[in-house]
């Protein structure tokens, strides 16, 4: 190409033809869209950072939600399903930060794809080997940042599994809490003749020590257990052996299928009795005591209480001693037994003030007293009491406070409570 002045006169020659001015303009245009790549870039990384400190943030959510979750473990079961809920949405808030980062990172591999087609189509121009090697630096810098939000993923991954694990334990936590029980509610019954107990409820929850799971009824209708039938009857035993005497036999309430039944046994809850055939839970009732002659005492069931017809003949009959001295209660009160109902009788003919005698449930410890005043001239005094006292091994305390004239003391059992759920 040649430049003239205005005279027409030649100034300058350049070495330039059209040609190469055309290849100039078309570089320099691919290193416009070339610069903007790397602005994509750039803008992709700097998101990229911003995710990552969310990432970080989330990290930092999780591991107080761990923390959460570790206090929750040593709470008490009854607070076990809000927190359940609250690792439930933990879970559900770090599913949705990485679904974000999820889709970020695909914004970012999409832009270096792109740049790398445009770095690609341009690799023929030599005059863009600046360019290109621009665009290793940030297509470098890229797969770093690529590589950061991968891991964070992988951390937030690993964290959500924790939580998981920990929602699973707090879920079988509160299953085993809810699952293990077994009640009655509204219990009734008696003893009929020597061998038969008759049994009904508002509402029983039978346990099956297989599944560990609980199954209602109400509205339970009464049932008659005989304990001189053999495990093989409905509604007998749960052992082919015969009861013996002196023993306490333990009543229970059985499934089987949908029908109600019963079982009598020797065996205490949480051991429950032997079920037979296809009967697969059972719900505690109550124990009754076989007397020497093979019958059963004749009692009440009311609720968690068991009731003598007629209280239990006085231990001790008559007592003077003045010293503390151990009644037992072994026929009278079952081992399983938590509250006793007592009836305390004292009877003295000293004239010289107020007589008393002491019961105690635990030896050295004053419980209850039997009070009563002076005797008249040639008359006898008497005082009554009814305390109701906890089950310390079938064993009660006795002891006159002092060696008064005519002193008797008399303790009768009426009766006493077993843990059947019931009230």
């Amino acid at each position: 190409m040649k430049v003239f002045d205005t005279s027409g006169q030649q100034l300058v020659a350049l070495g330039i033809d059209t040609g190469t001015s055309n290849a100039l303009s078309i570089l320099s245009q691919a290193v416009s869209v070339l610069s903007q790549g790397i602005s994509v870039v750039s803008n992709a990384a700097s998101n990229a950072l911003s995710v990552a400190n969310a990432a970080s943030n989330a990290a930092s959510v999780v591991s107080q939600a761990v923390s959460v979750v570790s206090q929750a473990l040593s709470s008490q079961a009854a607070a076990l399903s809000v927190r359940i809920d609250t690792q439930s949405q933990a879970v559900s808030v770090l599913s949705q930060q990485l679904s974000a980062i999820s889709q970020a990172l695909s914004v970012l591999s999409q832009a270096h794809s792109v740049l790398s087609n445009r770095v690609s189509a341009n690799s023929a121009l030599a005059a863009a080997s600046v360019t290109s090697q621009e665009m290793s630096v940030a297509d470098a810098a890229l797969s770093v940042r690529i590589d950061t939000q991968s891991q964070s993923i992988s951390v937030i991954s690993q964290q959500v599994s924790v939580l998981s694990q920990a929602h699973s334990v707090l879920s079988q936590q509160l299953s085993v809490t809810r699952q293990r029980s077994w009640r009655v509610q509204g219990l009734s019954g008696l003893t009929s003749g020597t061998s038969t107990v008759n049994l009904a409820a508002h509402v029983v929850d039978f346990y099956n020590p297989t599944t560990k799971q609980v199954t209602s009824l109400v509205s339970v209708a009464a049932v008659t257990n005989n304990v001189g039938l053999s495990a093989g009857v409905d509604n007998g035993r749960d052992t082919d052996a015969v009861f013996t005497s002196a023993v306490w036999v333990h009543f229970y309430l059985v499934l089987d299928g949908a029908t109600v039944k019963s079982r009598s046994s020797l065996a205490v809850p949480p051991t429950g009795p032997a079920l037979q055939g296809t009967e697969s839970a059972w719900a505690y009732a109550g124990a009754v005591y076989r007397d020497a002659a093979l019958a059963l005492v004749a009692m009440k069931f009311r609720g968690a209480w068991m009731l003598y017809n007629a209280q239990g003949i006085a231990n001790p009959i008559g007592g003077t001693d003045t010293t503390e001295t151990a009644v037992a209660l072994t026929a009278s009160v079952p081992p399983n037994a938590l509250m006793i109902q007592t009836s305390l009788i004292g009877t003295g003919t000293d004239n010289t003030g107020v007589m008393y005698f002491t019961l105690r449930h635990t030896s050295g410890a004053d419980y209850a007293y039997c009070y009563f005043g002076s005797a008249p001239a040639a008359a006898t005094a008497a005082g009554s009491a009814t305390p109701v006292v906890p089950n310390i091994g079938q064993n009660l305390y006795y002891l006159w406070a002092a060696a008064y004239g005519g002193r008797a003391a008399y303790i009768r059992i009426q009766g006493y409570t077993v843990p059947n759920g019931d009230s």
